[in-house]
């Protein structure tokens, strides 16, 4: 057997690791473009002197940098499920929540793959049944995990980065 299950719990994996990692970039950038464009509204109206000016960007730019380090920590972390946090029943569960045909179904499917036994004939004939039926279940089910999520914060993105250039230019 070839853990066909096990292979697109991986991929799923995959799939939200990439997804979560976009994500959260996407929302470190629009919090450093808003405290980017509150900076060049304080130095418009105020104006700061060069140490003041050099230690706040000195500040942000450096938490700006912790948090993309963070952010590919995070992903090469849930990538490669370094320390089971990102683990096969964890992925199972998860799809459950999102499609209710499945729910606790992958779980045991998932279950059944890895204990399968070649000697009990009538059990693994019965057990690879069941997990290719599954199977071409998940591959009819198109998942788009956080698509709408990431579509959300590009628009909220879009619109923050729209509101800074129009203050910039009346600034």
């Amino acid at each position: 057997m070839n853990n066909k299950i096990s292979q697109y719990l991986n991929t799923f994996r995959e799939i939200k690791s990439n997804s979560d990692l976009k994500v959260s970039l996407i929302r470190i950038h629009i919090v450093f473009l808003l405290v980017c464009t509150i900076l060049i509204i304080i130095e418009s109206l105020f104006y700061l002197q060069s140490e003041n000016r050099l230690l706040a960007i000195t500040y942000f730019g450096s938490i700006y940098l912790i948090l993309l380090i963070y952010s590919g920590l995070k992903y090469f972390f849930n990538y490669n499920n370094l320390f089971n946090n990102n683990s096969y029943e964890s992925i199972a569960k998860l799809i459950g929540q999102k499609s209710s045909s499945i729910k606790d179904r992958l779980i045991n499917i998932y279950q059944l793959e890895n204990k399968l036994n070649k000697k009990n004939e009538i059990e693994y004939e019965l057990s690879v049944h069941a997990i290719n039926q599954l199977k071409y279940e998940l591959s009819d089910l198109a998942i788009s995990f956080n698509i709408n999520k990431i579509k959300f914060l590009l628009s909220r993105l879009y619109f923050i980065l729209g509101i800074s250039f129009i203050l910039i230019i009346l600034f």
